[in-house]
């Protein structure tokens, strides 16, 4: 009787020690934001996120026409801005950033209209600005 006891005891202590994780894969515990997700608008403009960190941290692979200020920042909480002009077209980014030997990833979308292409004759397209992109019907 007393060996089923001392069984379950063991049983216990070993599922309690296993079970204790000072941090989950995956789990950034030394970096915080405030939104992983941005959307500027079409016209253009600046959204703010704010970053908290207990070390250093960067953004990585930031495309030409978003602006990230600033890009990069020790421990501490800091706001950070992105910014990117106006846009013809839907763009979007899907940006890393690096704390340690982690990354998290963030997305950034600058969504123009409904994001269906509607039919333009050739003299829209020929009329219309350099850079937009139209979807033509016929010959």
């Amino acid at each position: 009787m007393k060996l089923r006891y001392l069984l379950t005891a063991f049983v216990a202590t070993l599922a309690f020690a296993v079970g204790c994780v000072d941090q989950l894969p995956g789990d950034l515990a030394s970096l915080q934001v405030s939104s992983s997700y941005i959307s500027i608008p079409p016209a253009g403009g600046s959204q703010t996120i704010t970053v908290k960190a207990t070390e250093a941290w960067a953004f990585n692979s930031v495309p030409d026409w978003l602006t990230i200020t600033p890009s990069s920042g020790g421990a501490g909480e800091i706001a950070v801005t992105f910014s990117a002009g106006e846009s013809l077209d839907t763009r979007a980014a899907e940006l890393s950033i690096k704390v340690g030997a982690n990354e998290q990833f963030f997305n950034v979308t600058q969504q123009v209209g409904s994001g269906e292409l509607t039919p333009s004759t050739c003299a829209e397209i020929i009329a219309g600005p350099v850079g937009k992109t139209y979807q033509a019907e016929g010959v």
